[in-house]
């Protein structure tokens, strides 16, 4: 009985600790798929981009703008999910 609290309290806890192998290689999968689409995706806006006249030294600055806000709000996001967690930090 103790052993089946204790089970079911650290379960929620710690997932990874209890998946098994399909439903991580789910997980990857998904993340996989989700990176692949936001990397097409902003192939597509670049090539749309030049294709509606914009000089390629503006979609490139376009770019080093986005990369660089991502860099500068790193910490202040890093510090959020370090302190809430990564669920709760998905809410904020």
């Amino acid at each position: 009985m103790v052993r089946y609290i204790v089970y079911q309290l650290l379960k929620q806890r710690h997932f990874w600790r209890y998946a098994t192998f399909s439903e991580v290689a789910e997980l990857y999968v998904s993340r996989t798929m989700r990176i692949f689409a936001m990397r097409m995706a902003a192939a597509f806006v670049s090539v749309y981009l030049l294709k509606e006249g914009h000089p390629p030294a503006a979609v490139a600055a376009i770019f080093v703008a986005f990369y660089g806000y991502k860099v500068i709000a790193l910490w202040p996001l890093a510090s959020i999910v370090a302190k809430y967690g990564p669920k709760k930090a998905t809410y904020y």
